[in-house]
């Protein structure tokens, strides 16, 4: 079953929209707001794929980040690609790279928080390893993924994160422990 979303995006913003979730960025100052069905619902996660990703490019070659770029926005719901450790001058081939593509590269801090992780991003490590958040111990190679929705974004090692972090939550909701 194909995924049932709309984007449309002009040199300011970017939309998606959908029954269940949606979002609209602002480009100019770096803003995504997000809502489900109503305004007033707060999604726990995007279904859809990541909208933002964290990427660790010391060191990395230009082959690894444009497969890296390429298939983390195979499904075009990232915003905002953050790049960490951006030292050599062949790296603004990299950010090139990215406004090429439509997407906005940050190179200015780690916006990973422990909040979204897994849930809206997703952490790509020097070696092309895609982890939930970068503390994670386990992670899947970008080299072998085919569909970035199936393989990554929907894949066991994502859903056991999102599933073990929504029970964390919930238990501090509740005032129990696991």
């Amino acid at each position: 079953m194909p995924l049932q979303y709309q984007i449309t995006e002009d040199e300011h913003k970017k939309t998606l929209t959908s029954i269940g979730y949606n979002y609209v960025y602002n480009k100019d100052i770096g803003v995504l707001i997000s809502w489900g069905r109503t305004k007033e619902e707060n999604p726990i996660w995007c279904p859809f794929g990541p909208t933002f990703a964290i990427i660790d490019v010391t060191n990395m070659s230009m082959e690894l980040f444009t497969v890296i770029i390429d298939t983390l926005n195979a499904n075009r719901t990232i915003t905002t690609f953050n790049l960490l450790g951006l030292v050599e001058p062949s790296d603004g081939y990299k950010i090139q790279y990215c406004i090429d593509r439509g997407i906005i590269p940050r190179w200015d801090r780690n916006l990973e928080t422990e909040e979204e992780a897994g849930f809206f991003s997703v952490y790509v490590d020097s070696t092309g390893i895609v982890r939930p958040v970068s503390s994670y111990s386990e992670g899947i190679d970008i080299l072998s993924v085919e569909n970035m929705y199936n393989d990554l974004w929907q894949s066991t090692l994502m859903k056991t994160y999102r599933y073990k972090k929504l029970q964390e939550r919930a238990c501090k909701d509740t005032g129990t422990e696991q």
